[in-house]
């Protein structure tokens, strides 16, 4: 969605901070080449909107190991490889239209598969918009986490709230949340890789608005071992790691 879609890319750009081992090498050049967003980067607007990296870096285990689980669909075409993660509301109203299917397309580079293309499903390209997304990934760049234990903490004061989504923009993209507080200011979604029955690849959308529905104040996301809070006000946003 333009808006909360931008959300799970900045967080998962976020998560990439604080993984160990030899892809921590990999996700730091990642890192330093969302400091030159155009010399690495595209977005592209077509029937489905499709996210291009110019050099690749990622490998198809490494999707894997921030994904925290296999594909709903993977194969392999020509000299490229096919991931397909499937992202499904649990509810009464689950209708598949609420689905948001992303497809990664990883070509063959040396020993491996690389990622070079993220295509994210056509249902939301009325709200997602290239700004939205550069806007997001560049703010990842510029962000200087502090690391506490398993959090890093960072300001995300280049994030505009008026991009954020409203209630309206969630309930055309999700449909009914499947909780909300008394007074309607909180909202909570819940969805699971389809494929999956893990507790552990369960995600969980908590939003805050305003008194109006237009302003989002605040945003929390749990899926895998990671947790993110993002509050709009204080302009701090916070991802932690738990460990399992």
């Amino acid at each position: 969605m333009s808006k909360a879609s931008s959300f799970l890319l900045f967080i998962t750009i976020s998560f990439f901070l604080i993984t160990p081992g030899c892809l921590l090498s990999r996700v730091i050049q990642f890192k330093g080449q969302l400091c030159h967003f155009d010399d690495n980067f595209a977005i592209e607007v077509q029937e489905e909107l499709h996210i291009l990296f110019f050099k690749p870096i990622l490998l198809d285990q490494d999707v894997r190991y921030l994904a925290g689980a296999e594909p709903s669909e993977t194969y392999i075409k020509d000299n490229q490889l096919i991931m397909k993660y499937v992202v499904h509301k649990t509810s009464y109203d689950s209708d598949s239209k609420y689905d948001i299917p992303i497809r990664l397309f990883l070509y063959k580079e040396g020993g491996g598969y690389k990622l070079s293309e993220c295509v994210v499903s056509k249902n939301l390209n009325r709200l997602l918009t290239p700004e939205l997304i550069s806007r997001a990934m560049k703010s990842a760049c510029k962000s200087t986490p502090h690391i506490l234990g398993t959090d890093v903490k960072f300001k995300i004061s280049d994030m505009e709230r008026t991009l954020c989504p409203t209630k309206n923009d969630l309930f055309s993209l999700f449909g009914k949340p499947n909780r909300v507080s008394e007074d309607g200011s909180v909202m909570w979604y819940e969805f699971r890789l389809l494929g999956h029955e893990s507790k552990w690849n369960k995600a969980i959308i908590e939003t805050h608005y305003d008194h109006s529905g237009k302003e989002l104040l605040r945003v929390k996301v749990k899926y895998f071992r990671y947790d993110f809070d993002a509050d709009f006000v204080s302009k701090n946003a916070v991802v932690r790691v738990r460990f399992m």
